[in-house]
């Protein structure tokens, strides 16, 4: 599984248009992926873009949840009647910045991954089952503000297919929140 998510990442990656323009070349066509740099583009903008499209279901895996700029827009999918799960890492929701369990207390299914298994430091976000955004981006202010990021916004349904069996995999193995 590791070693597709790397080639995917290579491919897209690849053919961005960020790295074709600095060699002088064109890039290939990725009609159904998207790489996104937060220098170009805030990632939090374009997660909030995704969420506010979502009609029925919001499947999340990331490691920690303190962006108090992503809480609002998380809260109005859930008000909206969209299913949203996420699955964090038990450790980091926690912490007293973690705002986790406000999405508990909005009606969010929240689940974390126990420490015992080791550090959930995957990053992904099912839209609808027919996106997915997947990077290093997490649901941090740092994410959101100052570090480099790279989001992909993936539309391929083989894709967004094995991200949808990987999470129900995860989710399976994790733990609801205490």
């Amino acid at each position: 599984m590791k070693l597709l998510l790397l080639a995917i990442m290579l491919v897209l990656t690849s053919n961005s248009p960020a790295v074709w323009a600095q060699s002088g070349e064109k890039p290939l066509q990725q009609p159904n992926a998207d790489v996104n740099l937060s220098l170009d583009l805030n990632s939090r903008d374009l997660m909030a873009s995704a969420l506010a499209q979502v009609e029925n279901s919001v499947s999340a895996v990331v490691y920690k949840f303190d962006d108090p700029e992503l809480l609002p827009v998380l809260l109005e999918t859930v008000k909206r009647g969209v299913k949203l799960q996420v699955l964090c890492d038990e450790k980091e929701s926690s912490k007293k910045v973690s705002l986790i369990g406000d999405l508990a207390q909005a009606g969010a299914e929240i689940r974390v991954w126990p420490r015992s298994q080791g550090k959930l430091h995957a990053k992904f976000v099912l839209c609808d089952d027919n996106r997915v955004l997947t990077g290093s981006w997490n649901w941090t202010k740092s994410a959101g503000g100052k570090n480099l990021e790279i989001l992909m916004d993936i539309k391929d349904d083989d894709t967004v297919k094995t991200f949808t069996g990987v999470f129900a995999r995860l989710w399976d193995m994790s733990q609801p929140l205490k």
